[in-house]
């Protein structure tokens, strides 16, 4: 089964109560039935391309990691571009290690987020849409994390708090999912 058709499948089965999320996920199934496995090149920047993020949370969910993006100066969770064949998920984790050096995070595995945001042009890329799947994780706080070349700081944050290091409903929306899974708890 090529990347395309796998994760059409897994967008289309995603279930989410936010109109602006069911927004992205018509518009992620449109890029996917369009263009194929060809939404996945990073070179592919009309209207733009698949990437992968992984929101990484301690265990009891209290507190999430932001790392301090280098390029765009925002706190952000990690992510970034797919490697060829690689499939979201596993570009995930792999951008996840990259950019915070831990290897023993826990995950389900399910897409817990989507999002589209605009990537300002940057040393003559054009300005393009990243296509953002995004996967929930859990670690143990107490392991060491440390600063890739990507980053310009990573931090433990309380998840009431996350709105002070970035306010966009990016980064809001799923903070919010993982409040409503600790109050499920």
């Amino acid at each position: 089964m090529s990347k395309s058709i796998q994760l059409y499948n897994d967008v289309v089965s995603f279930e989410t109560g936010y109109s602006e999320e069911l927004v992205f996920k018509q518009r992620v199934l449109d890029l996917l039935q369009q263009f194929g496995d060809e939404a996945f090149s990073r070179h592919h920047y009309e209207p733009g391309h698949i990437t992968a993020s992984g929101f990484i949370v301690n265990k009891d969910a209290t507190k999430m990691l932001l790392v301090q993006h280098t390029k765009l100066n925002l706190w952000l969770q990690p992510g970034g571009h797919l490697d060829e064949g690689e499939t979201t998920y596993a570009a995930c984790v792999r951008e996840v290690a990259e950019e915070t050096f831990l290897k023993d995070i826990e995950s389900d595995g399910m897409l817990f987020d989507i999002d589209i945001h605009l990537i300002p042009s940057n040393k003559g890329l054009p300005p393009h849409f990243h296509f953002d799947i995004r996967y929930l994780f859990y670690v143990d706080e107490a392991l060491p994390v440390e600063i890739s070349e990507e980053s310009l700081a990573i931090q433990w944050v309380k998840l009431e708090e996350v709105q002070n290091f970035n306010n966009s409903d990016s980064m809001l929306r799923p903070v919010q999912k993982i409040q409503k899974i600790l109050q499920k708890r």
